[in-house]
């Protein structure tokens, strides 16, 4: 993948930060904190502000959250006793904290290091590269600022005119035209500033200490808003191309070692600590050696499943890892040892295009990986290796509210350590997975399961799988089950579920036994599933092709179908008579007719729908072949439209990519006719069941959050939920050289939905491929959680449409809306330039910036409210 002019240049800057590291130690003694130590931040955003003569006012891009300012920090937030649990830790300066986005117009860092004795600590120094300006603080207390007036702090130092304005009198741009010179890169040392600010040795204090410093953005010159607009530009007029608040590098030194420890790097032998559930696992990661370890903070409403996590890390390779934890005892109760999940990262994905490419844990599986090499070293930190230990506790409905408290103990061949576990139960209580009202379709892939593991087809073994991917997303309230009556369908499946026996010429009977097992193990791990989508009829059956982007798919136009021996049990494909043959009315007449009795002692009658079709419609006259035999049977239909009927026959469900639908991001996507809307659209109220459909087949490495907001992207759009997303569909395709190349689907291509000008394949896949079988991903986790948070704001939403009042409803409407603008920001790349990548465009391009400033935003007191609004309203209703 080709780098982007942002993170080239980051990676530039990542590297010069690695020679001032060298380059301080040999000449200042001490690095005591360095740009890539384990700092914890937390980041406000804003509208660009723009200067001129008339003086400085707030760009606009008229879109609600863009134009919002974000929530501020805390008053005390540079003391030593502020709780930073909820800010982000980890590394800063561009390649780890915000790069090249004006947004961000107050950084707040926080560096932690020890000191033994305060009078032997000599010349302590910040020297610190930054755009904007700075304010240090030490242990609280004002120590230096730079570039920032001593009378107040809005705004720091304006920024020279060149710094805007090329030679030729025009707004420097990102984006010139061919009479503008390439000017910008050029000028990249303009917006660098630097400062040496000493700490004095009086104002530490023995042990804990802590360096604050507030990096301030500086005004725009106005001149940017007169830049031009490039043809195409649809969404900012202006250009916007720099950051005013960011740093560069951040580094204390101390002249010798005497009387601190270095918190700089990676800390010596086995450590554990505290990491957020959102945050990606890599072995890049260390913790700052001076921030102690804090209990697993697990806070949710009853009912619900929530996770907490911790890094164990080692300067050598992790080995004979194992954790246990204990029941977890309060004043209501006990909750027992056996709703408590303890699980560990293992290798699988990537970590949200990382140049760096550390090796990543984004699996998660029952059994730890029997050793945790050691990762590369990244600058100028040790190399090490790290292992993700999650903790997930599915709180029975009737626990008592309160907090409960146990122990998670974590062993090495070389270490024991013991690591506190708290969970806050809230009073509310979440409705049961399958009571959801958020709609959510994770599609099984058999087929995907008996390639990766080598297994036969519906053998004991392979089944025993399938249950455990059906388990495995029970918590998500995923209410689909596909049933393919014909083979080689998009669905990736080499043979028909259902078994077509003959019986004579063009005469058939059917083997349900694959069907029956397969739907004994949905009702049983997912509950009663709320359709069952029959597969009777795919692209390869028409003769012809009705949407351009299928003219290249091969045409058949027969059904293919799995034929099995009922004596020898041997199977085949093979193909039937088309529908138009005078036969075929009475072959699926008798098909559907036993397929509906089957459901109907399941209570599953009236889940059935047939299936499927996406951009390419069915000709008229096959889906007339349908109703005509079925006429009470709805359809399903995945891809860009959204249609009630097609050729007059009723559509039951669509996995919709675009069908003119809005989000309420205040954005306009494709075929949108209605105006942007900047506030909830409230989809789960829509009557005909739409979901969004997410083609995106790169959402296995956006960032986690990503799949966190993902359902509630949904219910706030105009659609009910999300659809049409992998559950276990990765690439289990293998090449000569043992490297994963492709999808099942992509085995035969006449079924294929890839083989198109625009794929529709189903995408992603929220499972990973453990040793013996599925496994989960921390897209998962993440996913059931944002699937539980959807299911509070619509019962705050229902509530305010109810009637609620007072101050009650204030806050109610305060928090939704508070959470709404923070989704869209930590979906957001948070560029408000021109041309690919900027701010709006969170569905396809990997919100880094985003990611980063949610990750410190305090999220999880966030949730934590919106969770105890709607405890209060049930009590109030009471």
């Amino acid at each position: 993948m080709t780098l982007s002019r942002n993170l080239t240049k980051a990676l530039a800057l990542f590297t010069l930060t690695g020679l001032f590291s060298m380059l301080a130690l040999a000449q200042d003694g001490t690095i005591v904190l360095d740009t890539s130590s384990a700092w914890r931040s937390f980041s406000v955003l804003k509208p660009p502000q723009v200067k001129d003569a008339k003086g400085v006012r707030s760009a606009s891009f008229q879109i609600a959250w863009l134009d919002a300012e974000s929530a501020p920090a805390p008053t005390n937030w540079a003391a030593i006793a502020m709780d930073d649990s909820g800010w982000r830790r980890g590394p800063v300066g561009p390649m780890h904290e915000f790069s090249d986005t004006p947004m961000v117009s107050r950084l707040y860092l926080r560096g932690k290091f020890m000191v033994e004795d305060p009078s032997a600590v000599h010349n302590l120094t910040l020297n610190a590269s930054y755009h904007g300006g700075i304010i240090v603080y030490l242990n609280g207390v004002e120590v230096g600022r730079a570039h920032v007036s001593q009378k107040g702090n809005s705004l720091a130092e304006d920024y020279p005119k060149e710094a805007f304005i090329d030679a030729a009198g025009k707004p420097v741009t990102a984006h010139p035209d061919k009479s503008q010179p390439q000017e910008k890169d050029g000028r990249e040392k303009l917006w660098v500033r630097d400062a040496q600010i000493p700490l004095p040795a009086k104002a530490l204090c023995k042990g804990l200490n802590v360096i604050g410093v507030e990096v301030i953005g500086a005004a725009q010159d106005a001149a940017v808003l007169d830049a031009k607009v490039v043809k195409g530009d649809k969404i900012f007029p202006n250009e916007f191309f720099e950051a005013t608040c960011q740093v560069v590098k951040m580094q204390l030194t101390a002249q010798g070692n005497a009387g601190l420890s270095t918190c700089a790097y990676r800390p010596d032998g086995v450590r554990v600590w505290n990491a957020d559930i959102l945050a990606s696992d890599s072995d890049a990661d260390f913790p700052n050696a001076a921030e102690a370890l804090r209990p697993v903070r697990i806070v949710g409403p009853r009912n619900g499943i929530f996770s907490g996590k911790v890094h164990v890390g080692s300067t050598k390779p992790i080995e004979g890892l194992s954790a246990t934890v204990s029941e977890l005892k309060g004043q209501g109760g006990v909750i027992p040892a056996t709703a408590v999940a303890v699980r560990y990262g293992v290798q699988w994905g990537v970590a949200e295009w990382c140049a760096l490419s550390p090796t990543c844990f984004h699996g998660i599986s029952q059994t730890p990986m029997p050793k945790y090499p050691l990762g590369k070293p990244i600058g100028a930190a040790q190399a090490g290796a790290v292992a993700p230990v999650w903790v997930t506790v599915s709180i029975p409905k009737n626990t008592a509210p309160g907090t409960y408290n146990g122990v998670l103990t974590i062993k090495t061949a070389a270490s024991s350590v013991p690591v506190p576990v708290t969970v806050k139960v809230l009073p509310w209580i979440l409705p049961n997975a399958q009571d959801f009202q958020t709609w959510v379709d994770l599609i099984e892939s058999p087929d995907t399961l008996a390639v990766e593991y080598k297994v036969p087809l519906w053998s004991e073994e392979h089944m025993k799988m399938i249950g455990d991917a059906f388990a495995l997303i029970s918590g998500t309230g995923s209410r689909t089950v596909y049933i393919p009556a014909l083979a080689h369908t998009n669905l990736g499946n080499e043979e028909s579920m259902i078994r077509w026996i003959k019986t004579g010429n063009n005469q058939y009977d059917w083997d349900f036994t694959i069907m029956d097992k397969y739907l004994d193990l949905a009702q049983k791990y997912l509950g009663t599933p709320k359709i069952v989508a029959l597969q009777v009829w795919e692209i390869y059956m028409a003769k012809e092709a009705a949407n351009y982007r299928f003219k290249a798919s091969t045409r058949l136009g027969v059904p293919q179908v799995t034929f099995i021996d009922p004596v020898t049990k041997k199977t085949e494909l093979g193909k039937l008579p088309a529908l138009s043959d005078p036969e075929s009315r009475a072959i699926w007449s008798k098909l559907l007719e036993q397929v509906q009795a089957r459901l109907k002692k399941r209570g599953l009658e009236k889940a059935l729908m047939l299936g499927m079709f996406c951009d390419q419609n069915p000709p008229k006259e096959d889906m007339q072949f349908f109703a005509a035999i079925a006429p009470k049977l709805a359809w399903v239909q995945q891809g860009h439209m959204m249609p009630q009927k097609v050729h007059d026959v009723d559509v039951g469900y669509n996995a919709t990519v675009w069908g003119g639908y809005r989000f309420a991001d205040g954005a306009k996507q494709s075929n949108q006719t209605l105006p942007p809307a900047n506030e909830s659209l409230q989809g789960w109220r829509r009557t005909h069941l739409d979901a969004v459909f997410e083609r995106n087949l790169g959402l296995d490495e956006y960032p986690t959050v990503r799949w966190y907001f993902s359902p509630e992207t949904a219910i706030t759009s105009e659609l009910r939920g999300v659809g049409r997303i992998g559950a276990d569909y990765w690439k289990a395709v293998k090449n000569q050289r043992g490297v994963r190349s492709g999808y099942v689907n992509e085995r035969f291509l006449e079924g294929s939905w890839g083989n198109t000008t625009i794929s529709l394949i189903v995408p992603n896949a929220i499972l990973s491929p453990g040793e013996k079988g599925p496994e989960a991903t921390n897209r998962l986790l993440a996913f059931i959680e944002g699937v539980q948070m959807c299911e509070a704001r619509i019962y705050l939403e229902q509530s305010l449409k109810s009637g609620l009042s007072g101050d009650l409803k204030t806050r109610c409407e305060g928090a939704l809306n508070e959470r709404l603008y923070d989704m869209w920001r930590a979906l957001s790349t948070l560029s408000v330039s021109r041309g690919f990548g900027i701010a709006t465009m969170w569905r396809w391009n990997q919100g880094i910036g985003g990611q980063r400033y949610f990750l410190g935003s305090n999220w999880q007191d966030k949730s934590e409210n919106i969770y105890a609004l709607a405890n209060e309203i049930q009590q109030k209703s009471r």
